[in-house]
């Protein structure tokens, strides 16, 4: 995607209760976006200083129509007609194409604990997640059923250290026999809510999973 003069940028922190700023492009460099003042959307003010370091999911529409999101940081500041913040300039590959919220999905095993609204509980093991769901193995012997309301129990750590416990409720969406060697069963959960704060955590833990992954030598990240 070609980043060009003018073009909107909107800025979601990381941190709970974090701030999200609009801005836009003035100047393009080979590793940074140069972007105007940020403006707080909350306070509806221009922030004069954002702190080296601070780190951002960017939303931006690309020329194709299609809205694009990507991990960021602010890496300083130049002084031209105005003071200009400086942002890291993401890799390709970390450019992810959003469609009607579409959100990152990696894989990853987590011991979860699945609730159901009758009050049966069983333990589980993820397939992957996302900010938008979960997918897991299903036990022997336990069914779900399109369509049915579950609660479903995991904790998350960041590299930093920080970590988060989750028990969103979700919608079982899908289910089916997954391709492995042997094959197991498995449901996919969409989830029905989730705090502005909790959404964000999981966003940049999918971020992370997927640099982890790509480390590793495994092949591309879907979305969801």
């Amino acid at each position: 995607m070609e980043f060009r003069l003018g073009q909107k940028i909107l800025l979601e922190s990381f941190q709970e209760l974090g701030p999200r700023y609009e801005t836009r492009i003035a100047d393009v460099a080979e590793a940074a976006l140069y972007v105007e003042p940020l403006y707080d959307l909350s306070r509806r003010t221009f922030r004069s200083f954002v702190p080296e370091g601070t780190e951002f999911v960017a939303f931006v529409s690309g020329g194709d129509g299609a809205a694009y999101r990507f991990p960021t940081r602010v890496l300083g500041v130049r002084r031209d007609q105005i003071w200009l913040v400086a942002l890291r300039r993401p890799r390709d590959e970390e450019l992810v194409r959003v469609q009607r919220r579409g959100y990152l999905r990696v894989p990853v095993l987590l011991d979860l604990r699945v609730r159901r609204n009758e009050g049966e509980e069983f333990p589980a093991v993820s397939r992957d997640i996302s900010a938008g769901g979960i997918s897991f193995y299903l036990p022997p012997g336990i069914l779900l059923s399109l369509g049915e309301r579950i609660a479903v129990n995991f904790s998350l750590r960041l590299a930093s250290g920080e970590r988060r416990d989750f028990s969103p409720e979700g919608e079982v969406v899908r289910v089916f026999e997954d391709s492995g060697m042997p094959p197991r069963t498995a449901a996919a959960v969409r989830f029905l809510r989730l705090s502005p704060e909790e959404e964000r955590f999981l966003v940049r833990y999918s971020f992370e999973r997927q640099r982890e992954l790509k480390a590793k030598g495994f092949p591309e990240i879907s979305e969801t």
